[in-house]
């Protein structure tokens, strides 16, 4: 008697001939474990193992089930079990941490951004609008590769959501380029142009960083979706429409790249106007704090080594500490070590402590008006909002770098590391 699960041949039990997805089972005797081979995405994304995969058949002539999910299972855990699965894990968790601790340091960032009247301007909103492109792009890639990548049965279902989570991880990635774009487009446009209008560069920054990356994710999810070649497993995998994405992100990092040069030479010229002591010490400076912002390290990271596993192995790692780590290392230059951003940090906290201190509705009146003059006397006359002047070379330096350029530096410096 057969039936959809067992076949009886010569008085003995066989599990029926089936297809779990990724290979086809012949008839197997109950009882025993039929072995198969692994699939050929297994063999490219982890290499070639002598292990193969296996599915147990029952004593009662029905495949095996897994006790969690009641479905028949086959066992291709050991397609993976090789030293390129282990490093790409590795890799991996690096992603997940640098992530994660980026994702808590932009919030931070973004909390201390908002909170303060002082720093509402067009410089900082497009860094809060660059920071909201790195934690989204953060939550959407981590959210797509737990939820698909560690689980093939996922894979090869293919849902839409899993497809739906690969589209906005690429809008996400895509926006996070644009915007870097945008911050050299302000800050080399400020610098070149001696009156422009802030409002409009805004308006051209937003959609630049919202709007074109959502058109470049209309296309390529139109282009995808109609083709059945490589509508599956989940959308893993690279195609050649990667290029509507990597054309525009090529672009905005040379655009970067020019930028970079450009304000240097324009730094070089104002330190050396200035007779400064050691010119060199700004350059430097100004070039570490804008090559993350500006996201120019991601030049190097097309040139993917071909033909070394140890050689790959480095560039996978070392792609994901730029990658994951640059939201951490931008929140730390621009908010966290800003010059104005931790005088605003410690005049807040000082109201703090003398409103505990306060004893009465007198003192507590007489506190706040001397708290009011030591802050007057105190903070700058200019604050990282300032206008620039741009006929002061000083405030053209302070403007890059924050770096302090004399004991007595002018009134109209500006502290614009944020």
């Amino acid at each position: 008697m057969v039936n959809i699960f067992r076949i009886c041949f010569a008085g003995n039990l066989y599990c029926n001939a089936t297809f779990d997805g990724y290979s086809c089972w012949n008839y197997t005797k109950a009882g025993t474990r039929a072995y198969g081979e692994c699939p050929q995405f297994f063999i490219y994304e982890f290499g070639h193992t002598d292990s193969l995969p296996f599915k147990d058949c029952n004593k009662d002539g029905t495949w095996f089930r897994h006790p969690e999910t009641n479905t028949t299972w086959s066992d291709y855990t050991t397609c993976a079990e090789t030293i390129n699965a282990q490093r790409a894990h590795t890799v991996l968790y690096v992603y997940f941490s640098g992530y994660v601790l980026s994702m808590v340091s932009l919030v931070l960032a973004l909390c201390i951004f908002c909170c303060f009247r002082q720093l509402k301007c067009t410089r900082v909103s497009i860094h809060k609008n660059m920071f909201v492109s790195y934690i989204l792009a953060a939550i959407l890639w981590m959210s797509y590769y737990l939820s698909s990548s560690l689980h093939p049965d996922v894979l090869n279902e293919n849902p839409i959501w899993c497809r739906l989570l690969h589209i906005l991880a690429q809008y996400a990635t895509s926006s996070n380029y644009a915007w870097m774009f945008c911050e050299g487009l302000y800050l080399h446009t400020i610098l070149i142009l001696a009156f422009i209008n802030e409002k409009h560069v805004l308006i051209l920054c937003i959609i630049t960083g919202w709007v074109v990356p959502m058109i470049q994710t209309i296309i390529y999810f139109a282009i995808r979706v109609t083709s059945s070649e490589i509508n599956k497993l989940c959308w893993h995998g690279q195609t050649n429409l990667q290029w509507i994405f990597l054309g525009p992100i090529a672009l905005w990092l040379a655009l970067n790249t020019f930028f970079l040069v450009n304000i240097l030479r324009i730094l070089c010229t104002k330190v050396s106007s200035m007779r400064q002591s050691n010119p060199l010490r700004h350059t430097l400076k100004a070039t570490l704090i804008l090559i993350p912002l500006l996201g120019i390290q991601f030049v190097a990271i097309p040139f993917r080594p071909v033909g070394h596993e140890d050689f790959l192995y480095a560039y996978n790692l070392l792609s994901a500490i730029l990658v994951s780590f640059q939201g951490f290392f931008v929140s730390l230059l621009f908010c966290f070590f800003n010059g104005e951003v931790i005088l605003l940090l410690k005049s807040q906290l000082g109201v703090h402590k003398q409103r505990k201190m306060s004893r009465s509705d007198t003192a507590r009146s007489s506190m706040y008006i001397q708290l009011s003059n030591n802050n007057n006397s105190s903070r700058p006359k200019s604050s990282i909002c300032s206008a620039v002047v741009k006929t002061n070379d000083e405030t053209c330096v302070k403007l890059v770098t924050d770096t302090k350029l004399d004991e007595n530096p002018p009134d109209d410096f500006m502290e614009s590391n944020v």
